[in-house]
């Protein structure tokens, strides 16, 4: 951990690669943790993802909201947003490459309300160009 409480982090750059060590088990901690979530992890997460260059279409700030896509056979992507919260959320997905999100009946889903622990499937359209 460092002077703040966080855990350290090592980081050892390898070709055109890196590899990230996390000197403190965070993953297990929270684990074993009753009442942890929501954690601080996401944190963690985010900045790993911007080191690695990941590019994510959709997020959303909250981190009580876990956000991800699946692509069907047929080309379409439908995005999930998971509440892990006791209460009501309203989020703004931030989409990115000018694509926007729709619900599943096509209107507008530029803010999306999710119940306490409730999920929405939304769909992702490409910009039109």
């Amino acid at each position: 951990m460092d002077g703040r409480g966080r855990p350290a982090l090592l980081l050892r750059r390898t070709g055109a690669g890196s590899v990230v060590f996390c000197a403190y088990p965070v993953e297990h901690m929270a684990a074993v943790t009753p009442r942890v979530n929501p954690e601080a992890t996401s944190a963690l997460y985010d900045a790993l993802a911007a080191h690695a260059g990941v590019r994510r279409p959709v997020t959303v700030e909250d981190p009580r909201v876990a956000v991800d896509r699946l692509v069907h056979e047929d080309g379409r992507v439908f995005v999930w947003l998971v509440s892990q919260a006791r209460a009501e959320l309203t989020v703004k997905p931030v989409v990115t490459d000018g694509a926007r999100l729709l619900s599943l009946d096509g209107a507008a889903a530029d803010t999306v309300v999710l119940p306490p622990y409730g999920v929405r499937v939304l769909r992702l359209a490409e910009a039109v160009r």
